[in-house]
């Protein structure tokens, strides 16, 4: 009896199919992110290199990355190849088709009543629109969004990631109002919007929001929980929402008050109000907590600077005119130590004499 011959793979299967691995010395996936995006040191990238001349599967994860945060940043819509596990460009023609037909679009606008057929009919213009330019990200535009929010039947023309996400962002509007003591409710909420968040990204990686939400209740779950694997895994997702939109000026301020903070990590924390800082000068909350910074380093004129220049905007901002005082009161500085706390009595006169009765403790500094 003849045996045949088992089946070649093709040219195309070869090339662009999976690649064995990963191996035992192969980085992990925030590695390559932040290779793709020039994030590593010098040193860092060159031993990057040095795997990759002998690591296709590595080789292919940092294309990908490479042409995730292209993609992204550019405005391309791209699509996940179900055979290969590739992204590719996404055609319009397909993209504005699946917009329109939904599989249960006939059924949802059944019933009488010309007003109800506009009331569907104004958001699904608007979603058609933003698939006539072609782009994701309109998709996941806050407009989108929220005309979602408001009409159910918008969520079903949506992608299936982008209305995954949106559905855990509604799970996350929940678990803000859940009581600190009630754990177990906290909980449950918070993995069923991990459960979407996590789906959201395997079908599009590219979901930077999706990425900075997920870091969100992984903090909120470190604070609430004390789960200190939380805290790290909170890291890993912000940084890559960062990679991703490196202009994401949230994730970057969560980052450093939610993580690097809770580490002690103060260069690390620095350096997200820096970046802050110089994408968006009047970034209030930022220059507030680099001030706090500057002050736990023993910075002072730095963290009177901050503060001073927050009060510009504000000059009755009183938990700032307290954050002075402390700064001056470290420095002795006694003449604008009085400056202040004359200000801060104007303004409010309960906390200028909590201030001042702690400024008149006893140090056993001299």
């Amino acid at each position: 009896m003849m045996q045949t011959a088992p089946e070649r793979p093709s040219l195309e299967d070869l090339v662009l199919g999976p690649k064995p691995g990963p191996g035992p010395d192969c980085p992990d996936e925030l590695v390559v992110f932040h290779a793709a995006s020039g994030l590593l040191s010098g040193e860092e990238q060159q031993a990057f290199e040095r795997h990759l001349h002998t690591c296709l599967y590595c080789r292919d994860r940092e294309l990908e990355a490479r042409k995730l945060l292209y993609f992204e940043q550019h405005g391309v819509p791209y699509t996940l190849d179900s055979r290969t596990g590739r992204l590719r460009r996404a055609r319009r023609l397909p993209l504005l088709l699946s917009a329109l037909s939904p599989p249960s679009l006939v059924q949802k606008l059944r019933g009488p009543g010309l007003r109800r057929l506009v009331v569907a009919f104004a958001p699904l213009l608007a979603i058609v629109l933003a698939w006539l330019a072609a782009s994701p990200a309109l998709a996941r535009s806050p407009a989108v969004l929220a005309a979602a929010k408001q009409a159910p039947l918008v969520r079903w023309l949506l992608p299936a990631s982008v209305r995954e996400y949106l559905e855990a962002t509604l799970l996350w509007d929940r678990l803000a109002q859940v009581p600190a003591q009630d754990r177990s409710r906290w909980q449950a909420l918070a993995a069923q919007a991990e459960k979407r968040l996590l789906r959201a990204l395997h079908l599009d990686p590219g979901q930077a929001d999706a990425h900075f939400l997920l870091g969100q209740i992984y903090a909120e779950r470190y604070y609430r929980l004390q789960d200190r694997a939380a805290l790290e895994q909170a890291r890993v997702h912000y940084l890559r929402a960062i990679a991703l939109r490196p202009d994401h000026l949230e994730a970057r301020y969560r980052l450093a008050d939610d993580v690097y903070s809770a580490q002690g990590r103060w260069d690390q924390e620095l350096e997200q109000y820096n970046a802050i800082l110089q994408l968006d000068p009047t970034h209030t909350d930022a220059r507030w907590a680099r001030g706090w910074v500057y002050l736990e380093r023993g910075e002072l004129d730095r963290a009177i600077a901050d503060f001073r220049q927050v009060l510009r905007q504000d000059p009755r901002d009183f938990e700032t005119l307290w954050a002075v005082a402390i700064a001056q009161a470290l420095g002795r500085r006694t003449p604008d130590l009085q400056d202040t706390l004359r200000e801060l009595r104007r303004i409010n006169p309960g906390r200028a004499k909590v201030l001042e009765k702690l400024l008149a403790r006893p140090t056993g500094r001299r």
